[in-house]
């Protein structure tokens, strides 16, 4: 849906509720997809503890021999700012 409608946010909260290793896959995919301007982290709680899933996103990375296999992007300290913060502060006006 937001690969193809503008208007469409992803929320990544239920990630490590689902499963964890699914961060860096799903997180490539929305760089590769362009999407880097509309993913938005939400805590989930209680389901999740909001500050350790915060640390998660702070220091997930794509290992460098499988970027270099799948020539997958890095996920860059900007991408992660926008998902824990500076989306939702534009898309709410803050």
């Amino acid at each position: 849906m937001a690969v193809r409608h503008p208007n469409v946010y992803l929320d990544i909260s239920a990630l490590p509720a689902i499963r964890k290793e699914l961060l860096p896959v799903v997180l490539t995919f929305c760089v590769e997809q362009d999407l880097e301007d509309r993913v938005l982290f939400g805590s989930d709680f209680p389901l999740v503890d909001p500050g350790q899933y915060a640390n998660s996103v702070r220091k997930v990375q794509i290992p460098p021999l499988a970027r270099w296999i799948g020539r997958l992007p890095a996920l860059s300290q900007a991408f992660k700012r926008k998902i824990l913060g500076e989306n939702a502060a534009r898309l709410l006006s803050l």
